[in-house]
């Protein structure tokens, strides 16, 4: 990639295009954050040659073994190579065009579903092969899965600052790296609106003294609180405004909220609700498909749930069935049948990336500015 000499209105990594076409001159106004060009594409491959070139490649080689994931981030970034305006950016109403090429994705703590997630980015130069791939990306990898992190540096944290970019005004994370603060007292006091917490639930306490130290909102975006915990947030809430919610996705709210109208509408109708996993999830039904039988138990109080059907089980007529399937890769699916004998609504929501739980979290710390003291949550945040 280019690197020129900066100039005023440049950024560290990348610099202003100034001469645009009228087309691109107003699609910074259009489009005016990094994430409202983002776009998904189910493509297929034959990799059946690959695999082949990938187990010859790894005889006899113990530590660093080559997999389709080193070779699928080799080809995207040498065709960013050979597209360079695929690296571009939007951000403060201005085109910039990166300077490198860099390529992030999320690796796991432990082999476990519910496992803490890390954020890894793997520099790509112009001239790296397959074996410089793997051996950066395993090496960063095994980083990820021993260092201790959290916070700013986390995987969530990491996706909060990209969207936020210049607005954040100071970061804590435990690990310290990338000139992050250690603690809050290490912080110090900023001017702030907001402070969003997407670290661990045993946090809540610091998080919450420091944003009433400094008259900010919280926005407390971890689950798993304790009950002492959760009596530290209310009481927090008699000072300043916080917000609070089990779920940071704005579509799953607004499945719940619709799912309440929806049942409302149709008191006689038939509900039944469908989650889809992939097949490494170990509970069932999702903690989310049990928030849209709350929302149906909000419209229908003498709602029954009863989770997978099978035998001769004749259907109850206040019963709200939940079945949960298991399969391949899939983030997540829920949808919510409601069905008369004239007609059937369907609501559905897939996610395609936790980063919809990042723009959960920023929507709602856009939402705190300026409110008082109380306890807010995604309903608020749907009411405007």
């Amino acid at each position: 990639m280019e690197k020129r000499t900066k100039r005023w209105g440049d950024r560290p990594d990348a610099y202003w295009i100034r001469d645009l076409d009228g087309l691109h001159a107003i699609m910074p106004h259009l489009m005016n954050k990094r994430t409202d060009a983002e776009v998904y594409v189910n493509m297929e491959f034959d990799v059946t040659e690959a695999l082949r070139y990938i187990e010859e490649k790894n005889r006899g080689e113990d530590e660093y073994k080559t997999t389709l994931f080193h070779c699928i981030l080799m080809a995207v970034a040498k065709t960013v190579y050979l597209r360079p305006d695929l690296n571009r950016y939007i951000s403060g109403r201005r085109y910039y065009q990166r300077h490198e090429i860099t390529l992030g994705f999320v690796a796991k703590k432990r082999f476990e579903d519910h496992s803490e997630e890390k954020l890894v980015v793997a520099a790509a130069p112009e001239d790296w092969t397959l074996t410089a791939v793997t051996r950066q990306v395993v090496g960063k990898v095994h980083k990820a899965r021993t260092e201790k992190s959290g916070g700013a540096n986390g995987a969530m944290g990491q996706l909060i600052s990209g969207i936020l970019g210049d607005e954040v005004v100071g970061r804590v994370s435990l690990d310290g790296a990338n000139g992050v603060a250690r603690t809050f007292r290490e912080l110090g006091k900023v001017e702030a609106d907001v402070v969003i917490d997407f670290s661990h639930h045993s946090s809540a306490a610091d998080v919450l003294d420091y944003a009433k130290e400094i008259g900010a909102a919280a926005v407390i975006g971890t689950t798993g609180h304790t009950e002492a915990e959760k009596q530290l947030i209310f009481q927090a809430a008699t000072r300043i405004p916080v917000f609070y919610s089990g779920n940071m996705s704005l579509g799953i709210a607004l499945l719940c909220q619709l799912t309440r109208q929806t049942v409302a509408l149709f008191p006689e109708a038939d509900v039944e609700i469908v989650e889809i996993h992939h097949n490494r999830k170990v509970d069932a039904p999702s903690g989310t498909a049990r928030m849209l039988f709350d929302a149906v138990k909000e419209a229908r109080p003498d709602a029954i749930e009863h989770d997978g059907r099978s035998g001769e089980c004749k259907r109850e007529k206040n019963e709200v069935g939940i079945s949960s399937l298991r399969m391949g890769n899939v983030v997540g699916v829920h949808e919510v049948y409601v069905c008369t004998p004239t007609q059937t609504i369907t609501l559905r929501h897939e996610v395609h990336t936790r980063a919809m739980l990042a723009e959960g979290g920023v929507e709602a710390a856009r939402f705190m500015v300026g409110k008082s003291a109380g306890m807010y949550n995604m309903k608020d945040l749907l009411k405007g």
